[in-house]
């Protein structure tokens, strides 16, 4: 019971992370978002590695209850990024179109 206990402890510390990087993307604050990913990245890799016990039917439908939150954060977190990474796409586009020019034409005046 106790391992169990321990995987469940470690889901609800995935939750709170997804929690804190949906905040942070409310915010705009890309950076944190990408700081607690990596916390968060680090819980699923020990979770990954460490293999999962089986759980009783209570301890399951918790497991359920955090997965469905966490995809539901992930949902939100993505629908946040995409005006962020269209400007970052936009920026990145010219800034490419713009050394082309200069590459074309930057010698000749």
């Amino acid at each position: 019971m106790q391992v169990q206990s321990q995987i469940l402890k470690q889901y609800d510390s995935i939750a709170e992370l997804s929690g804190r990087m949906l905040q942070a993307a409310r915010r705009n604050d890309w950076d944190a978002v990408v700081a607690e990913e990596k916390r968060c990245r680090a819980l699923v890799t020990a979770i990954e590695s460490g293999g999962e016990p089986a759980l009783s039917a209570n301890e399951q439908s918790r497991k359920l209850v955090i997965i469905r939150k966490l995809l539901a954060d992930d949902a939100e977190i993505r629908n946040l990024a995409q005006p962020w990474l269209q400007h970052l796409e936009s920026v990145l586009s010219s800034s490419g179109n713009s050394r082309k020019l200069d590459t074309s034409y930057g010698g000749q005046t």
